[in-house]
């Protein structure tokens, strides 16, 4: 008897807690409790109940938010890839910049991404294999991620056909993504983050043959 009045408080408590958040609230809280799985490295062997339970919710509650782990996963990765695609918009759309300073600032932001979010990022590359909605996020943010650098670039003063240029950018694009990941998995510090954003600036520059002044008005505004 007495165990079962030790229990029922609990159980009280956790509906009692669970009741006065909001929506978003727990919602936040699920993905906080996925982040901490992955950066953990125990996200494949965790349950939904255990979760559940890490994130104060219950097990309905997070079937409300999420059909799947894969779907949790997969929001995770989501809400990287727009900040890091919010941060290439914006490098893009300076005016008058120097393409050079361009391509090192968007270089710079994807590096960045990989050394604050290493673990999620990681998991992306890892589970793509096996995980359908992970793998087609990634592929679209690896060549998306080329393909929004390459719309600032006059690709007819490059001596190479539009197709080409795009083949062989997407071909570096993943590329880097490996080296990233090599570098973030091997538990690479900031300043090997750093050198490696120097290192791969370097290597789009030379790869897409870009001058060394480049206004960005200039080359947009060519009409070879």
């Amino acid at each position: 008897m007495s165990d079962r009045n030790a229990a029922a408080p609990s159980r009280r408590a956790q509906r009692k807690a669970e009741q006065p958040r909001s929506g978003d609230e727990r919602e936040r809280a699920i993905l906080e409790a996925a982040r901490t799985a992955v950066k953990g490295g125990t996200f494949e062997t965790v349950s939904i109940s255990e979760l559940a339970a890490s994130a104060k919710v219950s097990r309905s509650s997070f079937y409300f938010y999420f059909a799947s782990k894969d779907a949790l996963l997969a929001t995770l990765v989501e809400q990287v890839l727009a900040e890091i695609f919010a941060n290439l918009r914006l490098a893009a759309s300076r005016k008058g910049a120097n393409i050079r300073s361009q391509i090192k600032e968007a270089v710079g932001h994807i590096v960045n991404a990989w050394l604050a979010h290493r673990e999620i990022l990681c998991a992306a590359v890892e589970l793509s294999s096996r995980m359908p909605v992970i793998a087609q996020l990634w592929n679209q943010a690896v060549v998306g991620s080329v393909d929004l650098s390459l719309e600032q670039l006059d690709l007819a003063a490059l001596a190479r056909r539009r197709s080409t240029l795009r083949r062989q950018a997407h071909l570096l694009a993943w590329g880097q993504e490996r080296n990233l990941y090599n570098l973030a998995k091997s538990g690479g510090d900031a300043a090997a983050f750093a050198a490696m954003t120097a290192d791969l600036t370097e290597m789009w520059i030379t790869a897409l043959y870009v001058p060394a002044e480049s206004p960005i008005s200039k080359v947009k505004g060519s009409k070879r």
